[in-house]
């Protein structure tokens, strides 16, 4: 898929996706990228990537704007569709299986909680007034 932040063809196009029972919706996409778009972040750390839908539309959004993306995503399907629904955005962003492969890495401005039960250790990732945005 082409790069675009329009909501819309994103969520429409993840949505014909297999695995796309829980993904963003299209206000979620665009309240996320606006966020993202006013806090102008340094570094994003999306926590539960799921298929990619917004690890999709965060590395659109690189395009207009310049952060570091790391993406975090244990689930074993969840892995494997996000490389095959993001091979055009390969090396645009860096996913990591564990918030254990986080270890020494620079605290994020903005991280985005994407979905349901996760990990708890997010919070230790988070800058000194940094920004976290739920979604789901």
């Amino acid at each position: 898929m082409k790069h675009t932040t329009d909501p819309t063809a994103i969520y429409r196009a993840f949505q014909a996706l297999p695995g796309s029972d829980y993904i963003a919706s299209e206000f979620a996409i665009a309240e996320i990228t606006s966020w993202v778009r006013k806090l102008r972040p340094q570094r994003v750390l999306e926590v539960g990537a799921g298929i990619g839908t917004l690890t999709f539309a965060l590395c659109s959004l690189r395009l207009e704007m310049s952060y570091e993306l790391t993406s975090v995503e244990w689930n074993e399907f969840c892995q494997v569709a996000m490389r095959e629904n993001l091979t055009a955005q390969y090396g645009e962003y860096r996913h990591v299986a564990s918030m254990d492969e986080l270890k020494g890495c620079a605290p994020f401005d903005v991280v985005i909680v994407d979905g349901g039960e996760q990990d708890p250790r997010f919070v230790s990732r988070i800058a000194l007034g940094g920004t976290i945005l739920i979604e789901g």
